[in-house]
């Protein structure tokens, strides 16, 4: 994940599911952000591709700037991380320390608030 945080940005790491209703609500919210410029954001799911194809219809994350959809088919994100289940959001700080982590549905305005 270092090539996420190497240009002194914030990284933001979002594990979803296209199916997970709090996900919807985290990806509207998202495409609110005015600086979301301002630090990289890394998608994750274990999805299939033509799930993540129809979410990003109706949620265009791929299109923000600075963003990046990840495909984890084996799981093997969630293990590392010890997720049980979407959303868990993940921020590190512009040097590459972990500042947070958010378990379950939360307000885009408290992930803010991490990030800057």
């Amino acid at each position: 994940m270092e090539k996420y945080y190497t240009d002194s940005k914030p990284l933001l790491i979002i594990y979803f599911h296209p199916e997970c209703y709090f996900c919807s609500m985290e990806m509207s919210e998202m495409l609110e952000i005015k600086r979301i410029e301002n630090f990289n954001a890394l998608f994750i799911t274990n999805a299939l591709e033509s799930e993540v194809q129809d979410f990003l219809l109706q949620y265009p994350i791929d299109k923000l700037k600075n963003a990046t959809i990840a495909i984890d088919i084996h799981g093997e994100f969630a293990e590392r991380f010890k997720i049980k289940a979407p959303p868990t959001i993940i921020i590190y700080d512009k040097k590459g320390k972990l500042k947070k982590i958010f378990r379950g549905a939360v307000t885009i305005k408290k992930i803010v608030k991490y990030l800057y």
